[in-house]
């Protein structure tokens, strides 16, 4: 899918490598730490509407901001997919038939625990 990229805006300096199992949000949340800006700023900067979760629609963008292959972002995030007619979630390449299966992307929840001994939110 094309994409323009913002004149004035250019990619973030520093690129970080993903962690194995890494959620979109959290590789977002580590890039912009390490930058020295706030996810508010990239959101902005790939012209997410405020008030609107993150997408995988977003990724081409958020991805040349942060310098990341697309299809790596895009596959950490949860898509609404269908499977057989159903409405599905569709999440690193895998079918989740029900969406109460996962957390709401509206509602991200944070394991304190997984943070503390990964240094980083893994996929749910």
């Amino acid at each position: 899918m094309p994409f323009t990229t913002p004149t004035s805006i250019e990619p973030l300096p520093v690129v970080i490598s993903w962690r194995q199992g890494e959620s979109a949000a959290s590789y977002l949340l580590r890039a912009t730490s390490r930058n020295q800006v706030s996810l508010a700023w990239l959101r902005h900067a790939a012209g997410v509407p405020e008030g609107r979760a993150l997408r995988a629609s977003d990724s081409p963008l958020l991805a040349w901001l942060t310098s990341t292959d697309r299809h790596r972002l895009m596959d950490a995030f949860a898509a609404p997919g269908r499977w057989n007619g159903r409405p599905s979630v569709v999440m690193n390449g895998q079918t989740i038939l029900r969406s109460t299966a996962i957390r709401s992307a509206l509602k991200p929840q944070l394991c304190p625990l997984c943070v503390r001994e990964a240094g980083y939110c893994q996929l749910m």
